[in-house]
C-alpha cells in the first residue's frame, strides 16, 4: 500500500527538446521509384465493390449511382476531375438491368493529357472494363507502361 501512494505522489518529469539535436538520420535507398505528378500519365487497376455502397438504395437509381461511384472512385485515385467512362465499361454495369448491378467489377484507369490546349484542365481520366474470372486474391495495382 505504501508503494502505491509512492508512486502516485511521484511526477514524471519531461525534459524539453533541446534545440540543436536532431535525431539519428536515415540514409534512404538510390532504388526509389520516381514520383508521378498530378498531370503525369498513370494506368491503374482497381476492384470496386459496388455492392457496398448501393446497399438499401431505391432500385431505380442502382445503376445510375454505380457509374457515379466508379467516376468517385477514379477522382480519388487519379486526382483528375474529368472521367469518362469507356462504352464497354457501361454495358457491363447494366447488363442486368437498373436493378440489377454486379457486385464487384474490375475497372482500369488511365490518366491521359488533354491535347486540347483551350482545355481548362491539363489531364482527364478514361475508365474501361476489365473482364475478371475472380475476384479473389486481386488487389489494387499501378501499370508501369
Amino acid at each position: 500500500m505504501v508503494a502505491k501512494e509512492q508512486k502516485k505522489t511521484e511526477k514524471k518529469t519531461i525534459e524539453p527538446k533541446k534545440k540543436g539535436i536532431k535525431p539519428a538520420t536515415v540514409k534512404k535507398s538510390k532504388d526509389k521509384k520516381k514520383k508521378v505528378g498530378r498531370n503525369d500519365p498513370r494506368t491503374m487497376e482497381v476492384t470496386c465493390h459496388l455492392a457496398r455502397y448501393l446497399n438499401k438504395m431505391t432500385y431505380k437509381n442502382k445503376a445510375p449511382r454505380a457509374i457515379l461511384h466508379i467516376k468517385k472512385i477514379a477522382r480519388k485515385f487519379l486526382r483528375t476531375y474529368d472521367v469518362r467512362i469507356d462504352p464497354k465499361l457501361n454495358k457491363a454495369v447494366w447488363a442486368e438491368g437498373i436493378r440489377a448491378i454486379p457486385r464487384r467489377i474490375r475497372i482500369r484507369m488511365e490518366r491521359k493529357r488533354n491535347e486540347n490546349e483551350e482545355a481548362q484542365r491539363k489531364t482527364y481520366t478514361v475508365v474501361s472494363w476489365v473482364p475478371v474470372g475472380s475476384f479473389e486474391e486481386l488487389t489494387n495495382k499501378v501499370i508501369e507502361d
